[in-house]
């Protein structure tokens, strides 16, 4: 594609360049020396003399192919950008998983405080598979507490099984919301807190809709080294200013910060 480019840009190139040794050569084929200031008046004519649309033309063809050339350089360093980022990330992987980009990048878990909605699409054959049926696809809240590119670990006080086929709702953006099958592979129970820790794997998922998660993941994954920069330089963990003495012994958000933070997590509920 690149080179395609480049090949086009040096063609209107060649063609406008061949146009102005035309107009150039003209006072020497009639043997003329000419001083600076006629040569340019000669040329301006001449260029009058011809159809300025193939001029314009040529400069529109020019600035096109450059926009897409640059566009093009920006895409293939994003995707290699990513590409390598997510081999580094998944280093720990087995060897036979080395020809496989998109099972490393799956490895790459991100903790993360994400909420969802689920609704079990089937359940497993043993314990639930004896539930009312609107119990089974009654909506339900959970929060996500890592994520990766092949699947996730949800917290909610629901009962889940090993087998139950999910479907999960969340949003990544305010503009990017996901609905995403998945299943149940491994179940832990916190007696403590009385929740439910699911490990989810991803079922028939697209390449796109993967590679929206893991851009998140490695976009999350760079707010917690800033987080953990700010906790060490003493700032506030959201917004990023310096906290007083004082407050650090209180909470690693400013005041206003503060507000808003339990303001959140008051409207935050399992339901």
């Amino acid at each position: 594609m690149i080179a395609l480019l480049v090949f086009s840009l040096l063609f209107v190139a060649t063609g406008s360049l061949s146009s102005l040794a035309e107009a150039a050569g003209l006072p020497l084929a009639f043997g003329a020396t000419w001083e600076y200031s006629e040569f340019t008046e000669a040329f301006r004519r001449y260029l009058q003399s011809r159809n300025p649309l193939f001029a314009y033309l040529f400069v529109a063809a020019a600035l096109v192919l450059v926009v897409l050339l640059v566009k093009e350089v920006f895409r293939t360093r994003r995707e290699s950008g990513i590409e390598l980022e997510s081999i580094s990330s998944a280093g720990n992987i087995p060897d036979d998983n080395d020809n496989k980009p998109v099972q490393r990048r799956a490895w790459a878990r991100v903790e993360s405080s994400l909420d969802c909605y689920f609704i079990i699409s089937r359940a497993a054959a043993e314990g639930t598979g004896t539930s009312p049926s609107g119990a089974k696809t009654a909506k339900r809240k959970g929060l996500i507490v890592d994520i990766s590119g092949g699947g996730c670990k949800i917290a909610t006080p629901h009962e889940l099984q090993v087998g139950d086929e999910l479907e999960i709702f969340l949003d990544l953006a305010p503009r990017q919301r996901l609905a995403l099958k998945c299943q149940v592979v491994r179940i832990e129970k916190d007696d403590d807190s009385d929740q439910t820790f699911a490990g989810i794997m991803f079922k028939d998922i697209s390449e796109a809709v993967r590679d929206q998660i893991i851009a998140w993941t490695f976009k999350h994954h760079r707010s917690i080294l800033e987080g953990q920069r700010r906790l060490a330089e003493g700032r506030c963990l959201r917004c990023g200013k310096p906290l007083s003495e004082v407050m650090r012994q209180e909470s690693v958000f400013c005041s206003k910060c503060d507000r808003v933070q339990k303001n959140a997590y008051r409207r935050y509920s399992f339901s």
